[in-house]
């Protein structure tokens, strides 16, 4: 038997559930400081700010908007899940939320269909800011 290959598999193993929760933290963290960076961006009055690291690297931080859909209240799911089959959009039923929320706002866009009157009672359009700072 090749213990090596076992014992090198736990310890990817061990290193996985190690950066796992490092990755947890760093989540953590970023999630603390989204409002203030989002707040030091606006304050500046700039929409984007390039910044260099620690490593050399270039960042371009930035927030957007993202609008979603959601149902209103909770009680109203039933009535949204009726609604959609009776206009013809039972496959929307089981999507998950952004593609429910791709399709409210691309009927919602100016010349776009709109959404059937029987959905847009059960459903609200939210706006969240989220803060990137892509590759």
């Amino acid at each position: 038997m090749n213990t090596d290959v076992i014992k090198r598999y736990a310890e990817l193993a061990e290193m996985k559930v190690a950066r796992e929760a490092d990755l947890d933290e760093v989540k953590k963290e970023m999630e603390s400081l989204k409002e203030i960076v989002l707040n030091e961006l606006v304050s500046a009055g700039v929409k984007s700010m390039k910044v260099t690291l620690l490593n050399g690297r270039e960042r371009t931080v930035y927030a957007r908007k993202v609008k979603y859909a959601a149902v209103k209240y909770a009680e109203l799911r039933p009535q949204l899940v009726k609604a959609l089959r009776e206009t013809g959009h039972e496959d929307l039923i089981t999507v998950n939320s952004n593609r429910f929320s791709s399709w409210a706002r691309e009927m919602m866009e100016e010349g776009g269909p709109g959404i059937p009157h029987a959905v847009e009672q059960c459903i609200e359009m939210r706006e969240r800011v989220e803060v990137r700072a892509p590759r």
